[in-house]
């Protein structure tokens, strides 16, 4: 007799959170469904911290079904693929390194696939920090539910989100060529064009470590914005090159001007109740937010040829 399929797998890909990761692995240890129906899989991408070491030696003492892998630095996108590649699960669930789940995540995260359902996005929520930037980034519910579009599910985050395997081998995984970010919304994305539907169960829910200062964040918003562009060049790709080279150029020349929203950020924080400099202080990191993410929209766009 021929063994049955595992439920689901979880897939976390990790570079240098070694800290994280522990805290993470251990809420998985504590999940509601059975230690036996799931398996995780934990892919090193290239980290020189410890966590090669920390991982192999979790693995002896831990209840999980953990599988541990190794690749040379090439992404979150490849770490992924090579998990996807190594899992046996009917369902694989994605969860990053900096988040920790809640007993019954997995159990939720993975229920209500019905007929046509390629992907379940959850609900991301703040740890709780007493730094500004974790604070604005609360307050601001950033990557909180997955994009609605239309009142459709535009993309889920991988942040908290899983995919049959099915839709995931008929889109063959996770585009590579992302090298910084964006692959989510690619995949999502074309999982949509294969007829699938994106659902939310706002009961699955992971708990996030924000970025606690202002250069985090806009590294991690540059970063978005250079998977953003990859993903808008393949949307316009039949498009005129003018008119989308002209597009980025609007998006640099709009940002010295977006300086102007800064007073207006603050008048909507102060409506929303905050007191003191926080509605200021709040409306610049709104700037330099939007500044990391077209910067690194722009320079991505017009310096990775290769992206056609």
């Amino acid at each position: 007799m021929s063994a049955q399929p595992l439920h689901a797998s979880v897939v976390i890909p990790s570079q240098n959170r070694r800290r994280h990761l522990e805290k993470c692995l251990k809420s998985l240890e504590q999940q509601t469904c059975p230690l036996s129906s799931f398996e995780v899989i934990v892919v090193d991408d290239g980290s020189s911290d410890d966590t090669p070491d920390f991982v192999q030696e979790f693995v002896s003492g831990t209840p999980l079904r953990l599988i541990c892998l190794r690749q040379e630095a090439r992404g979150p996108a490849a770490a992924r693929n090579l998990g996807i590649e190594k899992s046996q699960g009917i369902i694989v669930a994605f969860i990053d390194d900096d988040c920790i789940p809640e007993p019954t995540w997995l159990e939720e995260i993975t229920t209500g696939y019905s007929e046509g359902i390629g992907g379940m996005g959850g609900r991301i929520l703040p740890v709780a920090t007493d730094t500004w930037i974790g604070q604005y980034c609360a307050h601001k519910r950033i990557h909180e539910t997955p994009v609605f579009r239309n009142g459709e599910i535009d993309y889920l985050i991988t942040a908290n989100a899983s995919f049959s395997r099915k839709a995931l081998s008929e889109v063959n995984g996770f585009d590579e060529c992302h090298p910084f970010g964006g692959e989510d919304v690619d995949l999502s994305r074309r999982v949509r064009r294969m007829s699938y539907r994106l659902d939310y169960n706002q009961s699955a829910i992971v708990y996030h470590h924000h970025r606690e200062s202002l250069k985090a964040l806009m590294k991690t918003y540059y970063v978005y914005g250079a998977g953003d562009a990859l993903n808008y060049k393949k949307k316009h790709a039949r498009r005129l090159k003018i008119i989308n080279h002209l597009f980025q150029v609007g998006l640099l020349v709009s940002i010295p001007l977006s300086v102007l929203m800064i007073p207006l950020d603050a008048a909507r924080y102060c409506r929303d109740g905050l007191k003191g400099l926080r509605p200021i202080w709040y409306g610049g990191v709104d700037f330099f937010r939007r500044t990391a993410f077209r910067m690194g929209m722009v320079v991505a766009y017009f310096n990775y040829s290769k992206w056609g």
